[in-house]
């Protein structure tokens, strides 16, 4: 068993069960009275029986898609803390690539990523969520582990194969899954997690005209895949395929209260996205789903009074830090921008870029996420707790500048993650007030563009 793939919110990863709870007290009594309220009050919306004929999903070849990543990432490279705190990509190297053999239903595929330690949240996914999902799965190790163990990656190759073998046998989902490892010489540099380019490796890999972008601690309601199947495509999916759309529709997001237990807030979580918005509205009403991270302005512009209040979707006007999950086209949403590693801004900036690129932002009317309750990144922890002294130290730095457009400044007395990031956002937020902002993509995205079949228009 390999030591990095454990935690201890799952004993044995690999039997591929979600963890279970044991509710106590009041919290069980709320959430019982809750659902035995909603099962008596209301059933689930009716599934239409017509499902989409032809297929939904371009072939491709999974060893196209591993050779063009590994021939161009620089994969022989160790990371450090100063090439971290850069612009150049993240050396990532696939170690494999499995694809699964159902047939894609429709048109939508949810992308996400994830570390190693958290293969049990994409289980939960899979097990809940009826339809394709991409997703990269991330193992950041260090050199010296790798000169101790030599067998470890074989070792994580061999899992990460018997999980895809179990999802495809037992999951709903029809899952695409990459794994990919970085190599670290110091252990410092780990919380430079490249979140950016594994959210663009997982988007690159799916190949239906619609991807769901989203991470991979929300569970996706099952009703956006149920109006999928139906024979007259929903409006807002022919909205998103015609040509030059410019529009995103966004996924209302909801978690338990903060006071809930992290494994009852599970529990409820995997109960809850299965339900009809009639019946989430007993839970929110309740106090028993709240908006995802109430208190703060990230989802404030969803307006979740409006949401359950009609059927229809609707037009919202993008709020500065903004930072929803979204369904949009696969081919034509700009890209994350990969110089944004670890916690912070990573989202936020890729959500201002398609407002100030004139994408519109709708609602969707019936389908939303619930955030699956876990303990917090190594990584937010250090940011959140040096905010406050880091920002004192960048109102002593001197104001980044450029000689040259596409340089980014990276002469600063800033030496923190919290700290270059938000130096990063400075000077991606003047260019994009400048118009002159392009998002940094990795040589191995653009040679897989150039090489893939389902990426040739």
């Amino acid at each position: 068993m390999v030591q990095s793939f454990n935690t201890t919110q799952s004993s044995a990863w690999v039997s591929y069960s979600s963890p279970t709870s044991t509710f106590n007290g009041i919290n069980f009594l709320l959430i019982a009275a809750a659902l035995l309220s909603i099962l008596v009050n209301g059933a689930a919306g009716e599934v239409g029986i017509d499902a989409v004929a032809a297929a939904t999903e371009q072939a491709g070849n999974r060893w196209d898609l591993m050779d063009c990543i590994n021939q161009n990432s620089g994969r022989r490279k160790l990371t450090t803390w100063s090439s971290a705190m850069s612009t150049q990509p993240a050396p990532l190297t696939v170690l494999g690539i499995w694809w699964s053999s159902k047939p894609a239903e429709v048109p939508l595929t949810i992308t996400m990523q994830m570390s190693a330690a958290r293969l049990w949240q994409l289980n939960a996914m899979c097990m809940q969520y009826p339809g394709p999902v991409s997703a990269v799965l991330y193992v950041g190790v260090l050199k010296s582990k790798l000169v101790q163990d030599p067998g470890l990656l074989s070792s994580i190759i061999d899992q990460t194969g018997q999980f895809f073998k179990a999802m495809e046998k037992h999951g709903r989902c029809k899952l695409d899954l990459m794994l990919i490892r970085e190599v670290f010489a110091d252990r410092e540099a780990k919380i430079w997690y490249p979140i950016n380019q594994l959210r663009n490796y997982a988007r690159l890999q799916a190949r239906t005209p619609l991807i769901g972008i989203v991470d991979g601690d929300l569970l996706v309601s099952p009703i956006i895949v149920d109006e999928l199947k139906n024979r007259s495509a929903p409006h807002y999916a022919k909205q998103l395929l015609s040509p030059n759309s410019k529009l995103v529709y966004v996924l209302p997001a909801f978690q338990a209260p903060s006071a809930l237990p992290k494994r009852e807030a599970m529990q409820l979580a995997e109960e809850s996205v299965s339900m009809s918005k009639a019946q989430m509205w007993h839970l929110y009403n309740a106090g028993l789903l709240v908006p995802f991270d109430p208190g703060k302005p990230g989802h404030n512009a969803t307006n979740y009074t409006r949401w359950f209040g009609t059927d229809e979707s609707y037009a919202i006007n993008y709020e500065f830090r903004y930072e929803p999950w979204i369904v949009c086209s696969r081919t034509s949403v700009p890209w994350h921008d990969i110089i944004f590693r670890g916690y912070g801004l990573n989202k936020i900036v890729h959500l201002e870029h398609l407002n100030t690129s004139g994408y519109r932002f709708m609602v969707h009317p019936k389908a939303f996420l619930v955030h699956r309750a876990h303990r917090s990144t190594t990584a937010k922890k250090l940011v959140l707790s040096a905010k406050q002294m880091q920002m004192a130290a960048m109102n002593s730095t001197v104001n980044a500048t450029s000689s040259k457009a596409g340089n980014v400044p990276l002469q600063s007395t800033t030496r923190t993650l919290y700290g270059y990031t938000q130096k990063l956002g400075q000077w991606v937020r003047s260019r994009m007030a400048e118009g002159s902002y392009t998002p940094t993509v990795d040589p191995a995205l653009e040679n897989c563009l150039r090489m893939l079949s389902w990426w040739q228009q």
